[in-house]
């Protein structure tokens, strides 16, 4: 694969505009902008944030969960995803986001090549410089997991999966590496964030960046899709260690994917947009999942619309972002459990934290190729 074309927005970092500023960095004599403050990296980091994509709703059109609302006007622009077409989609199927992982991929690899010299040593510059790790680290989990096929470590390491860009370049020959590689490339990056990152929480609002038990949240889930159950429940525990809360449904007060709840731990992901919003209905086998009558998350989660029946995961003031959170590392941990041959201690802990805990969990469903 050759020459991959960014988007204005990449090629921008040589013209960068401080996110969180009002003012542009400091312009050299030829005009070229250099970030180097602490600010301008903050900055940076901001940015690779802001324009890591926003896929999760448009794999939601390949589940189980939703039927497509065919009435819609512009539902074709999502039909053949939802039929899985990929070998001769219609001309105005919306495309996944392949360029723009490598948009933040760009201010990553950035940061993470000249912040080393250019920041003054201390908390904030290991911070930054963790986030970048680790969320380079995500963009190549997300595409690896949208472009590749499901690793399974020892078995088909060597299987093509997509390019490792691990400099700031924009032009040149980027080859597929091997799902072997990228796996060893992601578990390297975290590591690299694990020694750096040192927040502990961020207020919401500011949780969409990277945090220690965020950090730990993703290794665990990085372990669960490589089937490496004994690793998934270490850094289920070490997450766990800084939020174990869940939310009460007889004390309701927000949905589990909000950014504002008490489960949240990193919130990222747009999981519902407005187009999905829009064209999914639930499916009626998801719907069956729930007694509709006892299920204190069913009214939390479902509305009816005329005929329709729609998710409440959705808002126009972008409260729904969620991308760790308390109720999947239980799962992710209850699994581990069952797959080392504890079944029993799976139970227990399925069982532990509530007595009642089946009716305050969302069972978010993970979608695997």
């Amino acid at each position: 694969m050759k020459k991959i074309i960014y988007s204005t927005a990449t090629i921008a970092i040589l013209i960068f505009s401080a996110v969180s500023c009002q003012r542009y960095l400091d312009i050299t004599p030829t005009g070229v902008v250099i970030p180097k403050s602490l600010e301008d990296y903050r900055a940076l980091v901001t940015k690779a944030y802001s324009v890591y994509p926003k896929q999760k709703a448009r794999v939601t059109y390949r589940t189980d969960e939703m039927t497509l609302n065919t009435s819609s006007s512009y539902a074709g622009d999502y039909k053949d995803i939802y039929i899985w077409n990929d070998t001769n989609a219609d001309p105005s199927t919306v495309a996944f986001p392949y360029g723009d992982f490598y948009n933040s991929i760009f201010y990553c690899n950035h940061i993470i090549k000249n912040g080393v010299s250019d920041l003054p040593e201390g908390a904030e510059k290991n911070q930054i410089l963790g986030e970048a790790y680790a969320l380079r680290a995500l963009n190549y989990f997300e595409l690896s997991n949208l472009y590749s096929d499901v690793y399974v470590k020892g078995q088909n390491d060597a299987s093509p999966a997509v390019p490792l860009i691990l400099e700031p370049k924009l032009e040149g020959d980027f080859p597929k590496s091997t799902l072997g590689k990228v796996y060893e490339q992601i578990l390297s990056d975290l590591n690299k964030a694990e020694q750096l990152i040192n927040v502990s929480k961020f207020d919401a609002g500011l949780n969409y960046r990277f945090s220690q038990p965020a950090l730990h949240a993703f290794k665990a889930r990085v372990y669960q899709y490589s089937a490496d159950w004994n690793n998934a429940i270490t850094e289920v525990n070490k997450a766990l260690s800084y939020n174990n809360s869940l939310e009460d449904f007889n004390d309701f007060k927000v949905l589990p994917v909000s950014f504002k709840s008490t489960e949240s731990i990193m919130n990222l992901d747009f999981n519902v947009d407005a187009d999905l919003n829009s064209l999914a209905n639930v499916s009626p086998s998801l719907l069956k999942l729930y007694d509709q009558q006892n299920d204190l998350r069913f009214a939390r989660y479902f509305k009816k619309n005329g005929s329709r029946t729609l998710t409440t995961k959705y808002s126009s003031s972008s409260e729904f972002k969620c991308s760790f959170r308390v109720g999947e590392l239980m799962l992710i941990k209850a699994e581990a459990l069952a797959k080392t041959n504890n079944e029993g201690e799976s139970k227990k802990y399925f069982w532990h934290w509530q007595q009642n805990a089946i009716m305050l969990w969302e069972f978010r469903l993970t979608s695997r190729k």
